[in-house]
Parts: C-alpha cells; structure tokens; sequence
C-alpha cells in the first residue's frame, strides 16, 4: 500500500514539472514582455541583465535578497560560455528557480507525512497546493517567493527532526536553511525563535527538569543563530558588508507594510483568513481539514490518537503558521496574496492530515466515497480559477496588452516617445519610453510625448476632457492606445479590445 503511495507522488511529481515547461516559457520573449504582465518581476530580471553584463555578484539594490539571483547568475554565466545569452534566458532560468522550489515543497511534504504522519496526507496536501491559483502561479514566476517558502520547509523540517531525536546538528542545518531563506526574502529570521520552543516539546527518553529544558532551548537557539548566520556569510558576503542598508531597507518595508502601499487596507485580520481560505490558496478544503483536527483534538484518549511525532510536527507548524499570521495581522495593512505564501505549505500539511487520518477513521466504504466527492466539490472552486489563469498564460498572446503592443510596432515610427503605464506592453524597438506605475495626466503634459498606451481607459489621476485627450502640438504623429474595454481618439470615442490612432 505505501508502495501506492510512492508511486502516486512521484507520477503527480514528474506530471508537474514535464508539464511546467509551458507555462515557464509563456510571456518570457523579453523583458518588456515580462514587464507588461508582472513589473516586480521585470524588476528581478533587469538587476539580473545587469550584474550579468558587468560580470559581478555585487547586488544592485536588496529590494529582495541575493540567493535567487546568484543562483540565476551563476546559471547564466555556465550558459554564456557554451551561446549567446539572451533577456529570455535570463527569464527562463529565474522561472525555473521558483518551479524547482515547488518541487521541493511538494518532496519536503510527502517526505514528512512518509516519516511522521500518513502518506495519504501528504498526497492531500501537495493537492491542495496543485489546485491553490497562487502556488501555481508563482511556481512559474521569476520572485523569489517559492524559494524562499521551500527554505522555510527545509528548516521546518530540521527543526521536526530535532524534536524527534534530540541531536543538536538538526539545530545547525535548521539554521543554515533559514539563514537561505533570509538570502532569498528576509522572511527566514522569523523561524529563529521557533528552536526555543523545540527543547519543551522533543521527545526524550527521560524526563528533563524545567531549568534543563530552558538551558536546552537556549543552547538551540544559540546553535541555529550560529547556523544561520554563517549561511549569510558564506552565501551572500555583501548583506553582510551592507548590513546597515538591509537594515534600513527592512525598516523600511516595515515602516511601509503597516501603513498601506497607496492606501492602508483596515486592521481587520479576517480579510487575511478570507485570503487565506479563498479560492485562490487553501479554500473550504482548508477550512475542513483544520476543522477537522480540532475535532481530532477534542477527542477522548488523544494522548493515543496522536503519536508523539505526529504531535511534535503539529506542533512545530502550528506554530509556525501562527507566528507568521500574527506578524500579517498586526503588522501589514495591504492584502497581496503572495504575503501569506512561506506558511501556506504548513497550513496544507496540517489541514492534509486532518483529513487523511479522518478519512482513516470513516470503515464503510459509501461513506469514504462520500466524504471523497464532499472533498472535491470543496476544491472545485480552487480547481477551476487555477485552470482559468494557466489558460490565460498560455494565451497570452491574445490578450489586448500585448495587442497593443504589437498595434504600436506596425503603426508607430520607431523613433517616436512612448508614453505608457506599466501594465502595457511596449516593444524594445521604442527606445524612447516613458513608463509610469499609474500614467497620470500629469505625467502626459510633462513628457510630451509622441504615443500613449495605457492598459486603463484612460490616464489615471483625472477626468481628461476631449480637449484635453489630445497629445501636445508639435509632434510629427500622435497616438493613444488603450488596452482595455475603451479607447478614443481626438474627437471620437468608440468600444473596441483594442484600438488606436494615428494622426498626422
């Protein structure tokens, strides 16, 4: 039976990745492909272009950490020595990063259910992750989000051994993989204090008194702080030069995560529960299978329903899952999704153990097909929005921002500026670009520029007036171009995808 098991892993495993080679490629043609669809990862890839051109690991800024980056230099570097390096290549390889990451979330996953719980549970919760919108997505992104969230489960994992056998290397190798983390997007410090509590609940073979437990846990902690630093030292020098940049640029984050990137969102935590256990992560799955285990926890005899190793994994992704929400309730006061990534894997192994030990419990076979339809009725929703945005990947060609785009290469000289918000796709042949987060009306005037194109019906900021929608006078051509559900030109409006003018 566990042979069965194996074998359905490693099928879903290989399925996976032979199958992430077309959603890695789809939108990698070039950096201002990539811009028009995600800027933050245009931004990964542009610092990447540019150490690669001056042959130095010397970072460029920490708006994220170093590791994924290096990774992908290195990467390219072997490369050039074989062909010539392309923007493409550089997309591919970040991509691929975070897609290698993913598969080692789902090995870590398993390979913890294999050891400590069931193996079942492990294939439920690799599942929910394969049908959560936002894993997938940035399974085949260039940010570092998914390598970070597998160093998390690396050292999540070090820290379960340690409970279990007591050996203080586990602390060591728990630190080094957080001090990774911390390399690739500054969440890794946040595991630290999880090895003060692991002395209070490993599984010893004699009691210890409670002044033994505390040196224990302070020996811990000051083993996996030596392991993680020396990971940041040897991995990435210059976060250790810069130090007192990246502290700046960490207060920075702080100072700009609790009051709101352009707007605060409210101090209401459950809008993080309702991401959380929305259609896009873990949803009413996750919702059953924490239920679940609060009624596996409330009842009688729980000392022998639950092993001692299965309570110490609990416990330690238990905990972490609340350290890290209590950090996302009280101190970010925006709702990207992404935010809530480095504990959604611990949340689908907890939330997959409930239900595989329940499912465990249920003898009639009607019923267990029964519970299997309520389960994935419970998923569907997840299910279908995930399948709706790997289709509109595929398709991206199709979309009106890239049609725009390629509108603007067959009507518009090359040599004319370009006037466009960052959702918009320009091709590298205009040189002349102006780019903008929000293409206010403002930001028109001051660039005089020759083309507008905006994934917005109009320049954000301000009513513009059909006076105003034409460009400054002494151009030789003027053009605006609109991605969206409208576009006009001076002196006529009409309702098309995808449309534009050219005025001599």
């Amino acid at each position: 039976m566990r042979r069965i098991y194996i074998v359905s892993f490693l099928l879903m495993l290989v399925v996976f990745l032979l199958s992430a080679w077309l959603f890695v490629v789809a939108g990698s043609d070039s950096y201002s492909m990539v811009w028009a669809f995600d800027c933050d990862e245009a931004g990964v890839l542009e610092d990447l272009i540019k150490m690669f051109r001056n042959r130095s690991y010397l970072p460029l800024n920490y708006i994220y950490g170093t590791l994924h980056e290096y990774l992908a230099l290195t990467a390219l570097l072997i490369l050039s020595a074989f062909r010539r390096v392309t923007e493409q290549d550089g997309v591919i390889i970040l991509r691929l990063i975070s897609t290698i990451a993913a598969a080692g979330i789902f090995h870590i996953i398993f390979r913890s259910a294999v050891m400590v719980l069931h193996p079942a549970a492990g294939l439920i919760a690799i599942a929910m992750l394969l049908s959560s919108k936002v894993f997938t997505q940035y399974s085949f992104n260039g940010k570092p989000e998914l390598i970070q969230a597998a160093l998390l489960m690396v050292s999540l994992y070090f820290l379960n051994r340690a409970a279990v056998s007591g050996w203080r290397r586990w602390y060591l190798f728990a630190g080094i993989s957080a001090g990774l983390a911390f390399t690739a997007k500054f969440a890794g410090i946040m595991v630290l204090p999880l090895s003060l509590i692991v002395p209070f609940i490993a599984l010893n073979r004699s009691p210890l008194m409670i002044r033994e437990r505390i040196t224990a846990s302070l020996q811990a902690g000051a083993i996996m702080g030596g392991g993680f630093a020396t990971a940041i030292a040897l991995t990435s020098p210059y976060m250790v030069r810069d130090a007192m940049v990246i502290v700046r640029r960490l207060a920075k984050a702080s100072e700009v995560n609790r009051e709101g990137f352009l707007f605060a969102a409210g101090s209401n935590f459950t809008e993080w529960l309702q991401i959380l256990f929305g259609s896009s992560l873990l949803g009413i799955a996750g919702i059953i299978g924490l239920a679940l285990l609060v009624g596996l926890f409330t009842l009688r005899k729980k000392e022998s329903l639950f092993s001692a190793e299965e309570r110490a994994l609990l416990w330690i992704h238990g905990a972490w899952c609340l350290l890290f929400c209590l950090y996302l309730f009280t101190s970010v006061n925006f709702r990207p999704e992404r935010f809530i990534l480095p504990a959604v894997p611990s949340f689908a192994l907890i939330a997959g153990y409930a239900i595989a030990r329940f499912a465990g419990m249920l003898r009639s076979p009607a019923v267990r097909a029964c519970a299997a339809a309520i389960l994935l009725a419970a998923v569907a929703p997840n299910i279908l929005k995930t399948t709706d945005m790997l289709d509109a990947r595929l398709r991206y060609r199709e979309t009106s921002r890239v049609k725009a785009g390629i509108w603007l290469q067959e009507n518009v000289p090359a040599a004319a500026v370009i006037a466009s918000d960052y959702l918009t796709y320009v091709p590298a042949t205009f040189t002349r670009q102006l780019r903008t987060s929000l293409l206010t009306s403002r930001d028109v005037m001051l660039a005089n520029p020759d083309s507008l194109s905006s994934a917005r019906s109009r320049p954000h900021g301000s009513r513009i007036s059909a006076r105003q929608r034409s460009l400054p006078k002494g151009r030789g051509s003027t053009c605006f171009i609109t991605c969206s559900t409208t576009a006009w030109k001076p002196g006529n409006s009409r309702d098309t995808s995808v449309s534009g003018s050219l005025t001599r």
